[in-house]
This record gives structure tokens, C-alpha cells and sequence, in this order.
């Protein structure tokens, strides 16, 4: 009879129930307090403090966010209207293709450690709140753009060299009408693909900058050149423009920079989107 008045008390007095959530409570904080002690031994920028279970966890990250990054820019800009498509679309991936996108996906994943190694052991990136200013963010992100363009352009340039394009770039113009957005803008020569990436990181070493702006230049590299392989007409005026990659698919010694066409104005090799503008179907005469 005890035992029923108990049970009808702790019922009436919800002691049985606060218990079992101060129980779970318990263990919850058990849990993240092992996580914790996990997390301590290791160091974000020091690969050799990683055990397995992170570095397992840190490439499937990657790997999610390419997968994200390839569905991202469809879903944030498909309201734009399309560009027309006036180049033969690569409708199917060879099996070169797909090894190529592979193995560009897992240099990424080195890619990434190496810009958390260089904005970890940088001195002329800053991290404190207090240390942000315009010059660091606004003004560095003005540099970024400014240098990495022109170094990427003169490589882009010199991979259009008759005795050069065949070996290295000649596989990333298959495709005359890109469509993929992240797929198409990877599947590319991986010596290709490594200075490409790799220039992001002498940029952030070259021009002092805060954390924030290197966050911003690194995440909107991947957007913007994943943008810069889709069929959706997206135009910052001035500075941006999808049509501008578009016209470089189609007229391959024209249009190299990556993310805005000043240097190329500078140099003579922009040419203005023409819906109508002539395809040269082999990779034209002088890249032959």
C-alpha cells in the first residue's frame, strides 16, 4: 500500500519526473563534456593533432559542402533569366571527367586546411574584433579581387599557348555551354585546378586583411566561380558577369579573368557578350 501512495505522490508532485530529466541532464552533460576533452588535443591549423574520427569528419564536411555548393547557386539564382545557349553543351561526363571532378574534390579538402594553416600562422591577418577596420575588410577585399585577377589572367593566358593547351586546359573547353555550376567549373586539369586555388592563398598572404574578408573572398570564389558555370544571368554592373565566362567558353582566347574583366580590358582580350557571336567548334584556330 506504501509503495502506491509513493507512486501517487511523486505523480502529484512531479519528484519522479524531475528526477529522470536531472538524470538525463547528467548524462547530456557527460556528453559534452567528452566532446569537449575530444576537441581540445586538436588544432584546427596542425594536421598531425588530428585523430582519425575528425579527419573523417572534416572530409565529409568538405565533400557535403561541394555537394551544397553544386545545388546552391541553382537554388539562390535561378530566378534569373537563362543565357542562351549558342555552344555544344557537354551533355554526359567521360570517365576522365568524372576522375578529374574526384580528384579536384579532394584537393579541396587540402585546400581548405592550408587556408586555415595560413590565416592561423599569418601575422598580417587579423583576428580580434577590435582590430577590424575598413581598410582590412573593404579595402583588402578591393585588393584581393585587383590581385588575384591579374595573376590569374596572365596563367589563364599562358594556358592557351599552342604548345601548352592541349596537355593542361584544353579538357576544361569540352564544355562550350556550361551549365553545372560547381561540376563543370572543377572538372578541369587538376595542375589547373591547384593554381587556381593556391593563388587565393598567396593573395591573403600578400595583402593584410582581417579574417572576415578572407571568410567572405574564399566562400564567394566558390559561388562565384561555380556561378560563372551555369546558364543564369547574373550581373553585378561593373564588376561581375556571368555572360563575360560565357563568351570565354565559346571564344576561348578572350575573357580569362576569373571574377571581374578589368585586366582583361586593360590587355585587349575582354570582348563584350554578343547573343549571336560566331562558335568556333575547334577550340578556335589558335588554340587549336
Amino acid at each position: 500500500m506504501s509503495d502506491a501512495v509513493q507512486g501517487l505522490y511523486q505523480a502529484l508532485t512531479g519528484s519522479h519526473t524531475s528526477g529522470m530529466v536531472n538524470l538525463h541532464m547528467e548524462k547530456v552533460g557527460e556528453a559534452f563534456g567528452a566532446a569537449q576533452s575530444a576537441f581540445s588535443t586538436v588544432d584546427l591549423s596542425d594536421v598531425s593533432s588530428w585523430p582519425l574520427w575528425f579527419t573523417v569528419s572534416y572530409c565529409c564536411l568538405i565533400y557535403v559542402g561541394l555537394e551544397i555548393l553544386s545545388h546552391i547557386v541553382h537554388l539562390l539564382f535561378g530566378y534569373a533569366d537563362d543565357i542562351p545557349v549558342r555552344g555544344k553543351h557537354l551533355d554526359e561526363f567521360d570517365s576522365t571527367d568524372h576522375l578529374f571532378v574526384n580528384i579536384n574534390k579532394v584537393l579541396t579538402m587540402v585546400f581548405v586546411y592550408h587556408t586555415i594553416w595560413v590565416t592561423y600562422n599569418t601575422p598580417t591577418i587579423k583576428w580580434a574584433q577590435e582590430d577590424i577596420t575598413l581598410g582590412n575588410t573593404l579595402g583588402a577585399l578591393v585588393g584581393f579581387y585587383a590581385f588575384y585577377d591579374f595573376f590569374y589572367m596572365w596563367f589563364h593566358r599562358i594556358l592557351h599557348i599552342r604548345g601548352i593547351y592541349r596537355y593542361i586546359h584544353k579538357h576544361h573547353h569540352k564544355q562550350k555551354a556550361p551549365s553545372r555550376g560547381n561540376l563543370d567549373a572543377i572538372n578541369v586539369n587538376p595542375f589547373e585546378f591547384v593554381v587556381g586555388e593556391y593563388l587565393h592563398l598567396l593573395t591573403i598572404y600578400v595583402i593584410p586583411c582581417h579574417i572576415y574578408a578572407v571568410a567572405f573572398f574564399i566562400l564567394a570564389g566558390g559561388i562565384l566561380a561555380s556561378l560563372n558555370h551555369t546558364r543564369h544571368n547574373i550581373v553585378i554592373p561593373g564588376i561581375y558577369d556571368v555572360k563575360a565566362h560565357d563568351i570565354h567558353h565559346r571564344i576561348p582566347e578572350s575573357n580569362y579573368g576569373q571574377y571581374t574583366m578589368f585586366w582583361d580590358k586593360l590587355h585587349g582580350s575582354w570582348i563584350p557578350y554578343q547573343a549571336n557571336i560566331s562558335v568556333n567548334f575547334d577550340t578556335t584556330a589558335k588554340t587549336k
